[in-house]
This record gives C-alpha cells, structure tokens and sequence, in this order.
C-alpha cells in the first residue's frame, strides 16, 4: 500500500509543477489561473499523501535520488503544445479516478478518507479537463495527441486498474443503430485484458443476425488501435448478453432518445400475453396505456408500440 500512495503522491507533485509551467503563457488569460489553481492542488494533493507516509514531508518530497521517485512517464513529459497538454490533463484525470476510487475503499480510514477528500477536490479537475476535451475532440492535433499519450495514460495506473481505463475509451464508440447508448452502456462487453501493448476484447451480439455485428467489431478495433495498442476482438456467440446488462445510465438516454428500455429477463422466453399486457410504458408521457402494434420493428432487437394516452408510436426494446 505505501507504495501505490507514493505512485500518487509523486504523480500528483509532477503533475503540478508541470501544470505551473503554463502560468502567464496559457492561451487564454482564464486558463492562466485554472491551470495555477490545478496545480496548487495537485502539490497540496502529494503534500497530504507525503504526511501520511513520513513524518517529515519534504524530505521525502525533495531530498531522495532521483531514482527513488516512482512518478509515471506521463507526469514527467514536459508538454509546452496545448492540445498536448489538455490531452495529458484528461487522461490524466480519467486514470486518476480510477486509483483513488480504489483507494476510497482501502481498510484503513486514514486512507479511505484523504482519498475521498482529494476525490471531491480532483471533481473540478475532471470537469475542466472534460469539458476542453469537448472543445478540442474534434481537431487532428488533440486526437493525435491522446493515440500518442494513451500508453503513458496506462502507466498511472497497476496492472489490475488498466481494464478500468480501456473500458472507458471503449465507452466513447457509440451503437452504430442507436448511437445515443455506447457499446458499454449497452452492455455488450464482456471483458477486456491489456498486456504489454495488447488489449483483447469479447462482446457478445444482442442477436445472433444482428447487421451491425462487424460494424462494432471494425469500431472496437479502431479504437484499441488509435490507443497506440495491437487490437485482438473477439466475438462471443452465446446466451452471455442481456438486455439486464444495459446500465442504468444507458437506459435513461433511450428513454430521453424516444425508446422504451426493456422490462427485466426473465427465466423462460417471453409470451405473446406478457407482450400485450400494459406493463410497457411510454417513453414520451410514462404512460402505461400502450399496445403492442408489431413484435418486430426496423431492426430485431425492437418491437413497435402505441401510446393510447399520447397517441405517439414508440420502439420497444425487445427483453432478452
């Protein structure tokens, strides 16, 4: 344990100096100060984490050899580019959560409960960081720079954690019929491994004759390969997938998309009577005055109803 909080408290104390370096030279004059606020953070962060380890601070902070500190490659990176550097900042931030959730978890509340408090403190990290990525995901530069930077990204966080942050990349591919949900969010990942520069995925389709089957296996390789990592996709053809699997967050956005999410599986195969039944509710006016016009809709997994309260059709997601 002592040497996962140094892992942070050195990343968190690079990182800092790093971010300082952008005082009086970000391109806006409002970053100037984010950027001194970030980093003023980020070392009160590694001073915290240097107090619960020793009882002198600076020492440990300042006064070992320079191969006695444990700080990740991506902290070190003296980045003076910006889209660089908000790249970094993001990636950053994404592998950070990670570590400290787990570290709100520890058995020790000493433990447990600073890293709660940086994680309420790192939130309005994470919210800065992201919402320049919405500003920049657009440009070659930016996305130049997170293939370049995703494999130092992996280095934050022990080998056990690196899953965690793939599977958020991962959650950026959108379902190529209803793109508002993403593969994550649908469910349909069953595990990912990262090893030295591999990364090997299984997802299982939510039918068997489902069209866009290599569409999300040609996404999925994109993806790993715009990681800067060797791509292995599999696909899992068996009864492992459920519409239980969508999450909660998945299936609110098909509901605000205009489709009803499926009721919960159950243990034998849905009967024309449970079908026709008013337990579907209307994703417009959560009305439960709704008829089932057709079992099958534009694709298979998709039924068609209607809405007697606000006569609106609406898509069924079928239960699974």
């Amino acid at each position: 344990m002592n040497e996962l909080l140094l892992d942070l408290a050195d990343d968190e104390l690079i990182i800092g100096w790093r971010d300082s370096e952008w005082t009086g030279i970000a391109p806006l004059l409002e970053e100037d100060v984010a950027f001194s606020s970030i980093a003023q953070n980020e070392i009160g962060h590694a001073r915290a984490v240097y107090e619960l380890l020793t009882d002198d601070a600076d020492a440990l902070a300042f006064d070992r050899a320079l191969d006695e500190y444990r700080c990740a490659p991506l902290v070190e990176l003296r980045l003076l580019d910006w889209a660089r550097t908000i790249a970094r900042r993001w990636l950053y931030e994404e592998a950070d959560e990670i570590r400290i959730a787990a570290l709100m978890e520890d058995d020790d509340p000493d433990v447990a409960g600073l890293a709660a408090k940086i994680n309420r403190e790192e939130a309005y990290h994470r919210i800065h960081a992201e919402m320049w990525r919405e500003r920049l995901a657009g440009t070659p530069q930016f996305r130049a720079a997170v293939d370049e930077l995703w494999p130092y990204a992996l280095g934050v966080l022990p080998p056990e954690q690196r899953e965690a942050l793939t599977s958020r990349a991962l959650d950026e591919i959108p379902d190529p019929e209803i793109p508002v949900i993403s593969l994550v969010e649908l469910g349909v990942i069953r595990s990912i491994d990262v090893l030295d520069g591999h990364v090997r995925v299984e997802f299982t389709p939510t039918f068997l004759g489902c069209p866009a089957l290599e569409v999300m296996k040609r996404a999925l390789e994109e993806t790993v390969t715009g990681l800067g990592a060797e791509p292995d996709v599999r696909v899992i053809q068996d009864d492992s997938w459920s519409t239980d699997n969508i999450t909660p967050a998945g299936r609110e956005k098909l509901r605000a998309a205009g489709f009803a999410p499926p009721t919960p599986r159950e243990a034998s195969a849905p009967k024309l009577v449970q079908l026709q039944s008013n337990a579907f509710r209307c994703p417009y006016c959560a009305s439960t005055q709704t008829k089932l016009e057709n079992i099958f809709g534009p694709t298979p997994c998709r039924s068609l109803r209607y809405c007697e309260s606000c006569r609106q059709p609406f898509e069924q997601f079928k239960t699974i």
